[in-house]
Order: structure tokens, then C-alpha cells, then sequence
């Protein structure tokens, strides 16, 4: 009657059978095509070193997945065929969402994961008074400032070592 049938919707994986029958003038006939049905790959474990520094290495790495192939896109045009890339010499541009698609290599069948990475800008540090000038016996207070601990050294003319104040002799 040359009426079309609807979508047919698989729901486990295998060998399925589709049928069509059909007639003519000529009588009956039917063909038998098998479709074979695939899961998508298993949803892979994706982890990262983040967040990192201005400057650190990005590490993307990927577990629990076999017979797979990777693609990767992300910030700052960042594309990759690798289960674990690296991105080193990292910028605050290179923060946001990574997207890995993994392609089963027998089926090609797909899915898609994400990750998000931080990269911090490391903020300036300064000491304050910049170049100070004291003359023998006097003392100056150094203040340090944009970071969350500050250690200083040598110790020999500071009245402590940590800290974000000392006092030199």
C-alpha cells in the first residue's frame, strides 16, 4: 500500500532480525536483514591534576577503557588524540571544560565526557618597602604581601622565618 513503517528501537545489544515482506503481481516475498546492535562504549573515569598554577602542566587522564579510540577538544583551541595528554605551560586561558569523546574501534559507537580544569594566575608577590636603605645597627620591617605563607631565609638577621612581617637587624 506504500505506506512507510515507523522507527524500530532496539533495546539489548546482538543480532536482531527485520523482516520485509513483500508482493507484487508476481506473489510473495520476503528478505531477512540482520542488524547487529552495539552498546556505546562504558562511560570512561575521567580525572585531572587540577586546579594548577600559571605555568604547572595540565594532566588529563583517562581509566577503565578498552578498545577505544580519544578525542579531545577544549580551551584555547586544545585538541588531542592521546587517552592522557598533558598541557604544559599552563595559563588561566587554558581553564574551562574538556571534552573527550571515545569512539569504540569495532563498532563506532560513541560517548561523550567532560571535565572541567582551573588554572590559577599566580598573583604577584611583593615586599614592601621596595630596595630599602638602613645604616649598621639600625633595623627596617620587611611586609609581604599576595601570597597565603611566606617562609624567608637566611635566618641570621630576621627575627622569625615565617611569616608575612619580620624584622631585620
Amino acid at each position: 500500500s506504500g505506506s512507510e513503517p515507523g522507527p524500530i528501537t532496539f533495546d539489548d545489544p546482538g543480532p536482531h532480525q527485520v523482516i520485509l515482506f513483500t508482493e507484487t503481481e508476481c506473489g510473495i516475498t520476503q528478505s531477512i536483514e540482520v542488524l547487529h546492535i552495539y552498546d556505546d562504549p562504558d562511560e570512561p573515569d575521567i580525572t585531572s591534576n587540577s586546579p594548577v598554577c600559571t605555568g604547572g602542566t595540565i594532566e588529563l587522564m583517562v581509566s577503565n577503557t578498552n578498545g577505544v579510540s580519544f578525542e579531545w577538544t577544549g580551551p584555547n583551541g586544545f585538541m588531542s588524540t592521546e587517552q592522557n595528554p598533558i598541557i604544559p605551560d599552563a595559563t588561566p586561558d587554558n581553564s574551562g571544560t574538556y571534552i573527550l569523546t571515545i569512539t569504540d574501534v569495532i563498532s563506532g559507537c560513541t560517548r561523550v565526557s567532560t571535565i572541567n580544569v582551573l588554572v590559577y594566575d599566580a598573583p604577584p608577590v611583593n615586599i614592601i618597602p621596595e630596595e630599602p636603605e638602613v645604616c649598621i645597627g639600625q633595623s627596617v620591617t620587611l611586609t609581604a604581601t599576595g601570597a597565603n605563607t611566606y617562609s624567608w631565609s637566611p635566618d641570621t638577621y630576621l627575627n622569625q622565618t615565617i611569616g608575612a612581617q619580620v624584622i631585620v637587624t
